[in-house]
């Protein structure tokens, strides 16, 4: 609001009704002024508060007054640190947002390195380590981590390399069992071709079994070729026939391609001695044994099968579980376990009167076959 106060200090106008009342009997220095010109506050008389700002003109001296309400000014404070105080608090929200977005980020980063090396080390992969920089606030952590893979990494080969050892140790204790059984049943043959006066058949058994001996004995490996073992079990065979001068004979068709194919040494021995033995113990007829191979997916299935008196059942399951029967039947079996795992073994299937069927499961590997 603009006035004109006259030189003796009265408000001349212009002025409405409300001024009327703001200024009546008002003078220049009710008001505040002073001087020439300047600024004051000052107090209507309708208890408001104003600001006053006021120059003298020099020519007539009359005051000309501009008058704001200070309640304008605090109106507009108000709203103006209303929005100020908005806007800083969404700023501030905002950049609390990012932080925490961005702190996160950082510390994801930092933890989802070890769960990844405790993923893969899960996985069987113990040579997994966490790179990281030394100025890394997670360094230590980090550090101890790798130590511990390391440290565990180490226990585990340890155990591996007890339990190969143990195993193989085990796979050769099962086989020494096994060659003296062997042996024994043997050298009785001999002597019995010997009491008979069959010298020079006795001579040939006793070449045949110096070579086995040799074979079992200088070979310490636990898997060997398979044109090997049956070589050893030609020369067995061969022994068992003069026993029993004849009696029975013996087929195999076994696939050229797996002559070079691994298997456990004389797993095929112990199931042709018990059809000789036992399958054709009391039989009246000519007793045949047919030894074959045939390939099923990944494993290679190899069968002894006779026709002789057959097995009951009871008997048949005790065959690979009692102690004292069946030793060498047992022991294989045991072996392949200990070597491939439980998948792999030996079934048997038997009728009285009917003959057996002995089945070796062992697995195929693909570069075990002989290339033409």
């Amino acid at each position: 609001m603009n006035y004109i106060m006259s030189e003796d200090g009265s408000v001349v106008g212009p002025y409405g009704e409300n001024e009327s009342k703001l200024f009546r009997n008002v003078t220049a220095a009710d008001v505040g002024i002073t001087e020439n010109k300047g600024t004051v506050k000052y107090y209507g008389t309708n208890n408001q508060e104003y600001i006053v700002t006021y120059s003298k003109s020099m020519v007539t001296g009359w005051y000309t007054l501009a008058m704001i309400p200070v309640n304008v000014f605090s109106k507009n404070i108000d709203t103006d640190l209303t929005r100020a105080i908005l806007i800083l608090v969404t700023i501030e929200i905002i950049l609390s947002v990012t932080a925490a977005v961005l702190i996160s980020r950082k510390i994801g980063k930092k933890v989802y390195k070890p769960l990844h090396m405790i993923e893969k080390t899960g996985e069987g992969n113990f040579n997994a380590r966490i790179v990281y920089d030394d100025r890394d606030e997670f360094a230590f952590f980090y550090k101890k981590l790798n130590e511990m893979n390391q440290n565990l990494q180490m226990l585990i080969h340890e155990k591996y390399e007890m339990m190969i050892q143990k195993r193989d140790t085990e796979i050769m204790s099962l086989n020494i069992q096994m060659n003296p059984h062997f042996l024994y049943n043997s050298l009785n043959i001999i002597n019995w071709v010997c009491l008979k006066g069959e010298q020079e058949n006795a001579s040939k058994m006793l070449l045949d079994l110096s070579r086995m001996l040799q074979y079992t004995s200088q070979n310490g490996d636990v898997l060997v070729p398979l044109w090997e073992d049956l070589d050893w079990l030609k020369r067995y065979i061969g022994i068992m026939q003069k026993r029993y001068q004849d009696q029975f004979e013996v087929s195999m068709d076994i696939p050229e391609y797996l002559r070079s194919l691994e298997v456990p040494k004389l797993f095929l021995q112990p199931f042709v001695e018990n059809a000789i033995m036992h399958g054709f113990k009391n039989y009246q007829d000519s007793g045949k044994i047919w030894i074959s191979a045939e390939e099923e997916e990944n494993d290679i299935l190899f069968y002894v099968e006779d026709n002789g008196c057959g097995i009951c059942e009871e008997d048949l399951k005790e065959i690979l579980d009692k102690e004292r029967k069946s030793i060498g039947v047992r022991n294989t079996n045991k072996r392949i376990h200990m070597i491939y795992g439980e998948k792999y073994g030996v079934t048997i299937s038997s009728q009285l009167e009917e003959g057996t069927v002995v089945t070796i499961r062992l697995p195929l590997k693909i570069n075990s076959k002989k290339q033409s």
